[in-house]
């Protein structure tokens, strides 16, 4: 594999060279202590706090030790989960991401990644963090000391818990003093107008709303306290329509909280409000999550689940030149790039030999499980990566902040029979929020004096496709129900026969 780099201010080309980095397994030395013996507690809670800066960005073209990250995280990873079996220590380890964590974008993965690979607690053992240990309340949302910080935590490991024990066990920890916490944070009773905090006491309020029972409590309550609260939140979406940042994403999830969880009685969805007919290609992912977000013009999507979420063009080609660009709205990590016929959609873009990604924050190429590092600078808020796929030269190029990065792999074109097909792809980590440029608006950062064609004059979108992704679930429910289907055909396709129905809630 080789690289090149281009400064495209410049008219003579700089060759920069391309470097791999040699992985090598991660080993923890035995702990050596001249005085005192570290407690239990203590241990658990540095290698907690240690993860995020192990995982958080570096500078691979500086950072001898930088291959060994990922190796790193893993170990730590681990001892955390082995420990976290015992419910003290899980007790340990969920006050160290609560309390210690700093205000950070890797923080947000770091929380998700061990809330998700952690055992699953018993309920009382939540119920004695939430209320005895932290003691959520509505006096803890108003209490003139409020830590932000500390709070942000909070309702992202209420998050997490609210997905990871959807059901019985979600409803067991939702307590009235929880929602009361939870709904003041969302309403800013206190006046912190931190609009991220405002956003993750909404998303939190989300995850728990997938029981009959919270829903009902939280709307109850919300219409208590401001029940315009949500609606103006939304303006921000339609005020700021060329801003991106924290705004655009409070913006964002409040518009699709309305038209998805809180339906507003009388309010026009967005759905309705946006003709997609002319759509013919997007980002898709099969997971099914609900809380992977698509706006209605598919074209901005949000990975609100604690799972990394890989998503797959719907438009393929075989030969000649083709582009699409993506706008960070988030910061976090966000693998950007192309896959082939035989990519394996539910790994990461970049982790085996039919796809390759570049990751904007590590400043890395990832391709067949390999990272590589290149010299195209540090993506942020707002900014444009544009990725050109050259069939015929066999190369791929991305394109931020004025510069240009080619890669030429003879791996990943080799010829095939039948011949392969090409299509983007992304991976997106929990929480993070882009829009995909297929070719549906005019492209911001699109190479000069390159012949290339845009995905959308090739793609195609079924009407169902279409409704499945842009449109809110209630609303598809009844629509496919106003369907001249058959009586054996799918509650989600509405064409073919059934054969597998569901229990207990007896979709087939």
């Amino acid at each position: 594999m080789q690289i090149e780099r281009k400064d495209l201010d410049q008219k003579d080309e700089q060759n920069g060279q391309f470097r791999q980095y040699p992985i090598y397994p991660y080993s923890i030395t035995k702990l050596r202590t001249r005085c005192t013996i570290p407690s239990k507690e203590a241990v658990v809670q540095k290698n907690v706090i240690k993860s995020q800066h192990v995982i958080g960005p570096f500078d691979a073209e500086f950072d001898g030790k930088a291959r060994t990250r990922p190796y790193k995280f893993e170990s730590m990873l681990n001892f955390v989960i082995h420990v976290s079996m015992i419910e003290t220590n899980w007790l340990t380890v969920a006050s160290s991401l609560m309390e210690n964590m700093p205000t950070c974008p890797y923080t947000i993965i770091t929380i998700a990644v061990i809330m998700r690979e952690i055992p699953s607690p018993q309920v009382t053992t939540v119920s004695m963090v939430l209320n005895e240990q932290y003691q959520l309340s509505q006096n803890r949302a108003v209490a003139p000391d409020l830590d932000v910080r500390i709070e942000k935590n909070i309702c992202l490991v209420l998050n997490c818990l609210a997905e990871k024990l959807v059901g019985t066990h979600s409803a067991a920890i939702f307590t009235d003093n929880v929602c009361s916490y939870l709904c003041h944070i969302f309403i800013n009773s206190r006046y912190h107008n931190d609009l991220e905090l405002q956003m993750r006491a909404l998303l939190a309020l989300e995850k728990f709303a997938a029981t009959t029972e919270n829903k009902a409590m939280i709307v109850g309550r919300l219409a208590l306290l401001n029940i315009f609260h949500l609606s103006n939140l939304e303006t921000f979406f339609m005020d700021i329509s060329g801003e991106h940042g924290v705004r655009r994403e409070v913006g964002y999830c409040a518009k699709w909280a309305l038209d998805n969880i809180f339906p507003k009685p009388g309010r026009q969805l967005s759905y309705d409000t946006v003709d997609i007919t002319t759509i013919n290609c997007m980002l898709k992912n099969d997971s099914g999550n609900i809380y992977l977000k698509y706006s209605p013009d598919l074209m901005e999507i949000r990975n609100d689940t604690m799972l990394s979420q890989t998503l797959h063009g719907t438009c393929e080609v075989e030969e000649g030149m083709w582009f699409y660009e993506i706008t960070m709205i988030t910061e976090g990590s966000l693998t950007v790039g192309w896959a082939s016929t035989g990519a394996d959609t539910e790994k990461s873009v970049g982790d085996d030999m039919f796809s390759l990604g570049y990751e904007g924050n590590y400043r890395i190429m990832w391709y067949n499980g390999n990272p590589y590092n290149i010299s195209l600078g540090r993506w942020r808020v707002d900014q444009v990566l544009g990725c050109l796929l050259n069939i015929t030269n066999k190369s791929i190029s991305f394109f931020l902040n004025g510069f240009e990065v080619v890669m030429n792999s003879n791996d990943f074109f080799s010829p095939t029979r039948p011949p392969k097909k090409f299509f983007p792809a992304i991976t997106m980590s929990p929480f993070q929020q882009c829009i995909v440029n297929l070719g549906q608006k005019p492209f911001r950062s699109a190479p000069e004096g390159v012949q290339f064609s845009a995905l959308s004059s090739v793609g195609q979108l079924t009407p169902q496709l279409r409704m499945i992704y842009g449109m809110p679930r209630s609303a598809m429910q009844e629509r496919q129900a106003s369907f001249n289907a058959s009586e054996d055909a799918c509650d989600i396709c509405c064409d073919r026969a059934v054969d597998v129905t569901l229990h207990p809630c007896g979709h087939r």
